[in-house]
């Protein structure tokens, strides 16, 4: 063996050993990817009412790539899609946007549905929000984002206030994007159950939801995933009145514009009856 072949050879096995070493403490195509969130994580609580979102983001810098994941049909695998889906996303985001899109048009709500596996629900089109949450994760996991499935409690369609929250199980995740955790529930987001027969009808409001917001009707088994300082106890979240998404919108809007954050809006009523698919 020559010199460059050695030196070829000893680069390769530097470069696995750094690889290595990088995904054992947590890193990921050079960044940073911690595996349960930390005080830079998490937000104030209550609400301060100057963002529905976890993040800047401007609905309109996603038109053409949402308009491409709705488009994208389902191909031969969950790893193959992701492989399509990345085409027109570059940044953590993007791609976090990309899946997130695709799943909300794609998968439809059936309570029948026996299996959450990713790979079932892929190829049925059809879960509960165990499904919908594992299939955000898998893909996520495939483009390289962190990503976490939480479960927890929820206050949905069915809930009658501070009754038992126990009764109400869900499934949502939380994803790593530029350095901190953020929520977004796949579920909520895709359309309404109505008559025991589900619409699809998009919902941005479960997209990087403010965790103070989140916190109003999504209750994590794990509390530090409310990513809240402090965070709300089991009585506390039972205790109070399930909001609609409304008003929280009406809330922001009321803010002086000197302290809110542009962000769309949806119409009320919309957003009311999207509020419904709760499981």
């Amino acid at each position: 063996m020559g010199d460059k072949q050695r030196k070829g050879l000893s680069m390769a096995m530097l470069k696995r050993l750094v690889s290595t070493i990088a995904s054992t403490l947590g890193f990921q195509d050079g960044k940073e990817q911690r595996s349960s969130p930390g005080e830079q994580d998490l937000f104030a609580y209550p609400w301060d009412k100057s963002s529905l979102k976890s993040m800047p983001i401007e609905l309109k810098q996603f038109e053409k790539l949402d308009a491409f994941a709705q488009k994208v049909s389902a191909t031969s695998s969950v790893e193959s899609l992701v492989s399509v889906l990345l085409r027109e996303a570059h940044s953590d985001l993007e791609k976090v946007r990309v899946i997130w899109i695709w799943i909300c048009h794609h998968i439809e709500y059936d309570g029948a549905s026996e299996s959450s596996e990713p790979a079932d629900v892929f190829r049925s089109g059809k879960s509960v929000c165990a499904g919908y949450a594992a299939l955000f994760e898998k893909m996520c996991s495939i483009a390289g984002i962190g990503c976490k499935y939480l479960s927890g409690y929820a206050k949905g369609y069915s809930y009658k206030e501070r009754k038992n929250v126990k009764d109400k199980l869900h499934a949502w995740n939380a994803v790593y994007i530029n350095g901190r955790w953020h929520l977004v529930d796949c579920t909520w987001g895709s359309g309404y159950m109505e008559n025991s027969k589900f619409t699809f009808r998009y919902n941005y409001f479960y997209f990087l939801t403010h965790p103070a917001v989140f916190i109003d009707s999504h209750f994590p088994k794990d509390s530090k995933w409310q990513l809240l300082k402090p965070t709300l106890s089991e009585q506390e979240f039972g205790s109070s009145d399930r909001q609609l998404p409304s008003f929280f919108s009406k809330q922001l809007t009321a803010v002086s514009q000197k302290h809110a954050t542009k962000t769309a809006q949806t119409p009320e009523s919309v957003l009311d009856k999207l509020f419904t698919i709760f499981h």
